[in-house]
This record gives structure tokens, sequence and C-alpha cells, in this order.
């Protein structure tokens, strides 16, 4: 017995060839992977609202329990105070991230509190971001 020929109208066939490759972002599997990487950005500033170029930028990871896992990403303040920094993920729990910023070598200022933050690494179809700015202390 022959098994049964579905036709495909060619119009239809070109839409659904067209969204397939336009939506796949993976050719092996066809699909669309989890992001495994998020986005830090802000602004660096001193005490009075100045911005501070050449501040580091850092943000780094680790479990719930407090195991520091190490730094997931890094970025130095452009002369606005202005960073963003690709953040990645480590194999591993990151339950915990938080990010800090640490003055320029031969500034009269301190490193900014560290501030503790939220992004999913696996949101679908788009990279999560938040949006911290950073106060360094006067010395």
């Amino acid at each position: 017995m022959a098994m049964p020929r579905i036709r495909i109208p060619r119009p239809f066939a070109g839409a659904l060839v067209l969204m397939l490759a336009v939506s796949c972002q993976n050719p092996v599997c066809g699909c669309t992977p989890a992001s495994e990487r998020a986005v830090l950005y802000g602004r660096v500033t001193d005490g009075a609202g100045n911005p501070v170029a050449s501040a580091l930028v850092r943000a780094e990871g680790g479990s719930a329990g407090g195991r520091h896992t190490g730094s997931v990403g890094s970025d130095a303040a452009d002369a606005g105070g202005r960073y963003r920094a690709e953040l990645r993920r480590f194999a591993g729990s990151m339950e915990c991230l938080c990010a800090f910023a640490l003055p320029p070598s031969g500034s009269a200022l301190r490193g900014s509190d560290t501030v503790h933050l939220q992004v999913r690494f696996d949101a679908p179809r788009a990279t999560d971001s938040v949006r911290v700015d950073l106060v360094l202390r006067a010395a």
C-alpha cells in the first residue's frame, strides 16, 4: 500500500520556509536556544553626580549559600561614566549576582557599594538586561 502524498501549495510552502529561516537561530536543531548571557549597563559617578571615566565595573556571581564563583563580566566606564558589560553564565549555580565599581588608578575616590542584581540567563528569544548606576565614595 502506497503512502498518501501530502501536497503543500507553493505560496504556503515558501512562506513556511521563510518563517523558519527567519526565526531559526540554531541551524542544527531548528530551535531558538536560551541565552547564556545578559547585559549590565549604567553610569558610574562620584558623590556629586559627576561621571567617572575609566572606573572599572565588575559583576560577580555565586550560589545562594554565599559560595563565590568569580567574575561574570566587567567593563570600563567611558568619558561620560557609561558602561555596558556582557555577563556570561558559569556552568553552575548563579543565584547570587552583584556588581561594584573600582576607581581609576590615581583617583582620590574609593570603590562603590556592592549592589545585588537579578538577570535571567535563560530568557527565551531575548537577552535580559539590568541597569545599575554606581557611585564611587569619597576617600
